[in-house]
């Protein structure tokens, strides 16, 4: 193979034509032909037995010619971007192609080049920091989560309050008639899990067993059944039972249940340590994303559509990976929330720029600052990665090129040198702890359902889409195969024919 000719263009694009040598063409084609073969019938031959001569005189010697150049195509990239020096992103596409009259032949691709990357100012910078101290009220909110995983439920006699399970049979009427959706039957209802529609559970606090009462509610404007959306209506309640939650004595017992300690006090130093290095990650992962938006807000780049694509297909392969964790396939949650890979896709795209830019800033820091990975430092994050999905340190060698490490580990390397050198300083006064506000679901009950039975599977709302940090390796994120090479996409363009 040869590259005939390369030519930059504008949009920082290049456009490389590659030759194909007769003799490895006229091998492309004769693979196609064997093939193929036998999905073509040639009168007088058995299909499969029809020798490629015949074939080719009658549907013409250029009925191969497609298939072979697909074929074909792949090697040639590689080969291209092996002879050149330039850095290229993404997948080609296909502008062009010839085959000669001597079955040699001609391929014509266009590709994105690296863009130009000019970094404003990264070392010295400073940015607010979240508080990261841990009270002892924390500590207390952490240890009664616990007790109440650990409560048990008895009946009882008394009104409920807030956190008792209700056990009713409910019917809701409009107008005085009962409308779909509205009947239910030995429902189990805490109290302040806000489940049911406004108003509902409120209404509800101090029944007692066999008590029945009747709830004037109204549904929320934006309720998804338009028959019901802000109705005055009325449900009729009859409370089976109340079961009250019995939380374990706060003790050296429960101590010993919970954990590995002996007493309560070492219980809750050992609490306090744990949330205190949580906080303490959050608060520095926090001040690390504002410290990146400063570095990537004074970064100049021009990037090329083809790696927020990929970009864009990362995050999807991610968000995937964790709606797997949920159990739930891509393809129901696009059928939950009503939208198409198209539509998820766009709403991707914004964060897969942003994250892109980034990464293209963090690789300039990199260049600019000499940052080389050491032998040990590349093991190092072999390991790490083979500890942290439980598998052989050489399968994750083998899984994941060491290119994709040294790259990581460049802009590792580049977010130590931006973090070290930058000024913490006081939190937004929105923001006083180390606590992630960036994606709670706040539970908007304007929009929940009427009374129901508990759905079997979660919620699902999108996967938050994590930020590039020194702990979340970029390029080498996982064990998994390395993407394979994909044939280069061909532009719209005339039939491959031969030069008659």
């Amino acid at each position: 193979m040869n590259v005939k000719s390369f030519e930059q263009k504008e949009n920082n694009q290049a456009e490389l034509v590659v030759e194909i040598e007769t003799a490895a063409f006229n091998a492309a084609v004769d693979a196609v032909y064997k093939k193929s073969r036998g999905s073509i019938s040639v009168p007088g031959f058995r299909k499969g037995k029809a020798p490629r001569k015949i074939i080719e005189n009658l549907y013409g010697k250029n009925v191969f010619y497609s298939d072979a150049l697909d074929e074909a195509a792949p090697a040639a990239w590689d080969f291209a971007t092996k002879e050149r020096d330039e850095k290229m992103v993404g997948y080609p596409s296909i502008e062009d192609v010839n085959v000669n009259e001597d079955l040699s032949a001609e391929i014509t691709f266009v590709v994105d080049l690296y863009p130009e990357v000019k970094v404003g100012k990264y070392k010295g910078l400073s940015a607010p920091r979240p508080h990261d101290d841990v009270s002892e009220d924390d500590v207390t909110a952490e240890i009664d989560a616990l007790r109440n995983r650990n409560a048990s439920v008895e009946k009882t006699e008394r009104p409920a309050e807030k956190g008792d399970t209700v056990v009713i049979d409910y019917d809701g009427y409009l107008d005085g008639v009962p409308f779909d959706g509205g009947h239910g039957e030995a429902h189990e209802l805490t109290l302040g899990s806000n489940s049911f529609i406004v108003g509902f559970e409120e209404k509800l606090a101090g029944i007692s067993a066999g008590e029945e009462r009747d709830l004037d509610l109204k549904f929320p404007d934006a309720y998804h059944a338009e028959e019901l959306a802000g109705k005055d209506v009325v449900f009729h309640v009859k409370a089976n039972e109340v079961r009250a939650k019995l939380l374990p004595e706060l003790d050296d017992e429960f101590a010993k249940d919970v954990s590995e300690f002996d007493t309560l006090g070492e219980y809750r130093a050992d609490v306090r340590a744990k949330l205190q290095k949580e906080r303490t990650a959050q608060a520095d992962s926090a001040f690390e994303s504002e410290l990146l938006d400063i570095v990537s807000d004074g970064t100049e780049v021009e990037i090329p559509d083809s790696m927020i694509r990929e970009e864009t297909d990362r995050q999807l392969q991610r968000m995937s990976a964790q709606l797997t964790q949920y159990g739930i396939t891509m393809q129901q949650y696009l059928q939950m929330s009503g939208s198409g890979e198209g539509a998820v896709r766009d709403s991707l795209k914004p964060q897969a720029e942003k994250q892109t830019k980034i990464t293209l800033a963090l690789s300039e820091i990199a260049r600019l600052e000499g940052i080389e990975p050491t032998d040990d430092e590349i093991d190092a994050l072999y390991a790490e990665t083979a500890e942290r999905y439980g598998t052989e340190i050489e399968e994750v060698r083998e899984s994941v090129g060491r290119d994709n490490v040294i790259q990581d580990l460049k802009l590792r390397g580049a977010i130590k040198l931006i973090r070290e050198s930058a000024t913490a300083t006081e939190p937004h006064d929105h923001d006083h702890s180390g606590h992630d506000h960036s994606d709670h679901d706040h539970g908007d009950h304007e929009h929940e359902e009427a009374p129901k039975k508990k759905a079997s599977k979660p919620r699902t709302k999108k996967p938050a889409e994590p930020k590039v940090s020194a702990e979340t390796p970029v390029a080498a994120e996982e064990p998994a195969a390395e993407k394979p090479a994909e044939k280069p996409k061909r532009a719209p363009r005339k039939k491959a024919e031969s030069a008659e």
